[in-house]
């Protein structure tokens, strides 16, 4: 049995937003290869550091676990496509799945944005370094996520 990171329930019109720490035991990040497409695989093998490589697994392992909990679907069994700048969206079987997300990394933190019935556009790099992580022990997840953005002004 797949360990959930949680029992997301999204609303019409809502976002949830994750604050990750992309900075992660082995362990956690050997469970986030097989899950990988071939392409994020290649896309890793080619990073020269290996704390670079280890966030980016990470980054996309978590992604792809966020978005299947939404989607109740295997991480390892998600596709994704690429706009022009680089934004993420579901490719393949779940191509018509009605949720947007988005993501940002700096510094060892990563923001993730989803939403179903608004579209995600973007995160700023400064709103990811100014997240608070707490991190617990064999968890990526900080307490209570997913957090709502409700109390973040509007974007233009």
């Amino acid at each position: 049995s797949r360990r959930q990171p949680c029992d997301p329930r999204l609303k019409n019109g809502h976002v949830d937003v994750w604050c990750v720490s992309l900075d992660m035991e082995p362990s956690v990040l050997s469970g986030f290869h097989p899950m990988l497409s071939e392409d994020e695989r290649r896309k890793a093998s080619r990073f020269r550091f290996k704390n670079m490589k280890a966030r980016y697994v990470a980054a996309r392992g978590v992604l792809r676990s966020i978005i299947a909990a939404y989607l109740d679907a295997r991480p390892g069994d998600l596709a994704f496509q690429y706009g022009r700048y680089g934004k993420p969206a579901l490719a393949g079987a779940f191509s018509d799945a009605e949720i947007t997300f988005n993501m940002s990394h700096s510094h060892g933190m990563a923001l993730y944005a989803v939403s179903f019935g608004n579209a995600v556009a973007w995160i700023s790099k400064k709103f990811v370094q100014a997240c608070l992580f707490t991190e617990s022990r064999n968890d990526f997840f900080l307490p209570a996520s997913p957090r709502s953005c409700s109390g973040f002004p509007p974007t233009r």
